[in-house]
């Protein structure tokens, strides 16, 4: 949890604890403590407010935060849910750094519990897909786990997988 309030972040972590899901949780106030620490631990879930430091005018640290975390391979793989109070960016935010999702404040415990069971859950879920993509480049074969999938992104014909440990890069992918 990376929330500079803490009224907010201390209501997330007693939703989270009453949850029926044993979590580890680590809730910091500002970006570079989280951020260290996420450099240097495996983070499934990240909950970023976007507003750290609401006194600093057009402050969106905690965007800057989640762009500099999918830019390191170890920690991009973690899904992102935004806490916000602004209207408006939801959409924008969903596609640019690729957030699973958002929370409004005030804070509604029953959709944090579902959005966290959701995300946490949603391995068990998936078997319904293919347990393996197989995917070819210059007569190589490559493959990787579908459940370990976090995100996909294609972009001037390359699709890039982002699965936790690495990106695989597909080029001359032309999507339909």
């Amino acid at each position: 949890i990376l929330e500079d309030n803490e009224l907010t972040r201390n209501k997330l972590i007693r939703v989270i604890k009453s949850m029926k899901q044993k979590v580890n949780i680590h809730a910091f106030s500002n970006e570079e403590e989280a951020l260290g620490f996420a450099l240097t631990h495996r983070i499934d879930l990240f909950l970023v407010d976007i507003i750290l430091h609401p006194t600093k005018r057009n402050d969106f640290s905690g965007i800057t935060f989640v762009e500099r975390i999918r830019e390191c391979p170890f920690c991009a793989g973690g899904e992102i849910v935004f806490i916000t109070s602004l209207a408006g960016l939801e959409v924008d935010l969903l596609h640019r750094v690729h957030c699973y999702d958002y929370i409004e404040k005030p804070i509604d415990d029953e959709r944090v519990k579902r959005l966290i069971d959701e995300i946490l859950t949603r391995g068990e879920k998936a078997t319904k897909l293919p347990e393996r993509m197989y995917f070819r480049n210059d007569g190589i074969n490559y493959s990787t786990d579908v459940a370990e999938i976090r995100y996909v992104v294609h972009q001037n014909r390359i699709l890039y997988i982002y699965n936790g440990k690495e990106c695989i890069e597909v080029p001359n992918f032309v999507a339909f």
